[in-house]
């Protein structure tokens, strides 16, 4: 058998004692961390129970106003009576369907006491609402408004004074000159003659022909040109011939026209007394460091009011009335410019 001293027996105890704190804190640290680990998914269970429950709600929400099962149509609650009250509930009804997958603009809502709104015809109706401009024209508009059509009007007069003062032999000076081209060789760019059209000072067809083409065509241009594989057969003219008219013709008259370097070139005819609407400086635009011309098209439309000009394919005569009409608005000034370089040269001379 084996004694132990009083101080040996002291010891142990005191062994004893530190083991079963130890193990005492041990046990409860592990019971407060599966507390924790319980608490944790008591709560996520919950959050999950809500969350169920708020979709459910959200679902059964939507479902509970409808009128049968699939229908679009939503009938706003009896017990909401103000318009702002409306708004809310049809605005949460429409979240709750984005929620859900649906489109909102597809819903429609139906009041007791009103008519079927659908979602599509109230965002009409806010854009219209947006939109509205004020029932009467502000008074500044109509001035200037007036103040223009005063002052085209005295310049139309003004125009019709200056032209009726003219004297018919004058007039008979001026003729207008426009041609149209079709395409020959492979790929069709290189230009021919193929219509003629000559007007004069009141837009009388002086001369308008068709001209035969000595190659194979390979672009007709219809879309532009407005001429026809018929039309260079039967009524067409021979080149030699119509170059020959067309230079006795304007012989010792001036000649209007837009872009006539295109129009002789093609012609190969020279003519020096020319008034190229394409040239006159305000009827160009200011562009890259350097005046630039406009098309025939943008000029008739703004100077001569007319919108559909040149709707469609181009006809020479047309073109070549609008450039003779252009010309007439500017004939003084533009005149009256010539003139001036005449004496400056002159001068210099």
């Amino acid at each position: 058998m084996a004694f132990f001293t009083k101080k040996q027996k002291q010891l142990m105890r005191g062994r004893r004692r530190k083991k079963q704190k130890l193990g005492d804190q041990q046990n409860a640290s592990e019971s407060t961390s599966h507390d924790e680990q319980r608490e944790e998914e008591a709560v996520s269970k919950k959050r999950l129970l809500q969350e169920s429950s708020t979709q459910e709600d959200d679902l059964k929400s939507l479902k509970r106003p409808r009128l049968h099962e699939g229908s679009n149509v939503i009938v706003i609650p009896a017990e909401l009576k103000t318009a702002q009250e409306k708004k809310k509930f049809r605005k949460e009804c429409r979240r709750k369907a984005k929620n859900a997958g649906e489109d909102p603009n597809k819903l429609e809502f139906r009041d007791p006491n009103e008519d079927t709104i659908t979602g599509s015809q109230q965002s009409d109706n806010r854009a219209k609402n947006k939109s509205k401009k004020k029932p009467f024209p502000i008074l500044n508009e109509l001035v200037k408004l007036e103040k223009l059509e005063k002052e085209k009007q005295a310049q139309r007069e003004k125009r019709e004074t200056l032209e009726a003062s003219l004297s018919e032999e004058y007039k008979q000076k001026y003729v207008a000159l426009d041609c149209e081209m079709v395409g020959i060789g492979d790929s069709g760019k290189t230009s021919v003659l193929a219509r003629v059209s000559l007007v004069d000072w009141y837009g009388k067809v002086v001369l308008d022909t068709f001209v035969k083409v000595p190659t194979r065509v390979t672009d007709f241009r219809t879309w532009v040109s407005g001429v026809q594989p018929k039309h260079l057969k039967t009524d067409a003219m021979e080149v030699e011939r119509c170059r020959e008219t067309v230079a006795k013709l304007i012989q010792n008259k001036v000649v209007v026209g837009h872009a006539l370097k295109n129009d002789f070139k093609a012609l190969m005819l020279v003519h020096s007394d020319v008034r190229d609407t394409s040239k006159y400086r305000p009827f160009q635009r200011y562009g890259g460091n350097k005046w630039r011309p406009r098309k025939l098209r943008d000029l008739v439309r703004e100077n001569l009011e007319l919108p559909d000009f040149q709707a469609d394919s181009h006809d020479s005569v047309t073109d070549a009335t609008a450039t003779m009409e252009l010309f007439k608005l500017v004939r003084a000034e533009w005149e009256r410019e010539l003139e001036l370089k005449k004496l400056q040269r002159a001068k210099k001379k």
